[in-house]
């Protein structure tokens, strides 16, 4: 955990955080009602018979559940209500290396305003989610789909993108990285089903690499010249450079 906020930290605080933001915290009572939201919404996109199932399933499992013992001490539970009690700190994953980074909320919306600055970007004067969304259906229902298919990709509920920044604690200054989350938006499902068509096609080429691990079996093979330089090539905002006409 890694604080780079200007409040200084009790050892509760770091306890808790340590645990990593993938810690599963014990509810003080089981979200009943979101859960039944979320599994309602996931059958959406499944067969008829197994919805059935699932229903029952969760049902089943919901009826015979108990409530687990707590998995915080008493200052861990105190030290996250502190947390979500102040709007002063963000508490955000690096972009490298598996670490938790606490930062002054206002350095976090000054460095996100910066990004937005950039000319790639405008703002929309209304939110088109609604329009997307009313023409991806529209999309599906004239495809050569299957009616399978085309059920599991028909979007529902569907929310924006939403953009958030993640710390590169390896650089100077404390960068941000911008990723757009895409999950629930209209053309989620489509990504993933593109994208699952895409990777069969992907790794056939004498240029493709697998990995940084496959990256270094190359580099092990490579003979370099006398006189000659190796250089890597970082591109700032690349999607956004992308000429998408093009």
């Amino acid at each position: 955990m890694i604080n780079l906020s200007d409040q200084k930290l009790d050892y509760a605080v770091y306890s808790l955080l340590q645990k990593g933001l993938n810690y599963a915290v014990t509810p003080f009572s089981t979200p009943i009602e979101d859960i039944l939201a979320g599994v309602e919404k996931a059958e959406l996109s499944l067969p008829v018979e197994m919805a059935e199932e699932a229903r029952q399933e969760t049902v089943r499992i919901i009826k015979s559940s108990s409530r687990p013992r707590d998995n915080l001490r008493k200052t861990e539970r105190a030290a996250l209500t502190t947390l979500k009690d102040n709007t002063n700190l963000s508490i955000l994953p690096a972009d490298k290396g598996n670490a938790t980074v606490v930062l002054n909320t206002s350095y976090y919306k000054q460095k996100i305003s910066s990004i937005l600055e950039d000319p790639a970007y405008r703002k929309l004067a209304k939110d088109p989610t609604d329009a997307i969304e009313r023409k991806t259906i529209l999309l599906l229902k004239k495809s050569s789909l299957t009616e399978e298919t085309r059920r599991q990709l028909r979007p529902a509920d569907s929310r924006p993108p939403r953009m958030y920044g993640l710390p590169k604690i390896h650089k100077e200054g404390i960068p941000l990285r911008p990723i757009v989350s895409n999950i629930g938006a209209p053309t989620y499902q489509f990504s993933k089903h593109l994208s699952g068509l895409l990777n069969q096609l992907t790794g056939k080429s004498a240029h493709h690499v697998k990995n940084s691990f496959h990256f270094t079996e190359i580099l092990k093979t490579l003979k370099i010249k006398s006189g000659y330089l190796m250089v890597s090539f970082d591109v700032v905002s690349l999607f956004t450079n992308v000429p998408v006409e093009e």
